[in-house]
């Protein structure tokens, strides 16, 4: 999965799924930061 494409989704997830705004950051880190 490409980054471009973990942020499109993550995004789509804390639109419709409040409680993954606060730990958003983090996750993107995680996700993108080893590609």
């Amino acid at each position: 999965m490409s980054p471009c494409t973990t942020v499109l989704l993550l995004s789509f997830l804390a639109r419709y799924f409040p409680f993954f705004h606060f730990p958003f950051p983090l996750t993107v880190f995680l996700f993108v930061y080893p590609r």
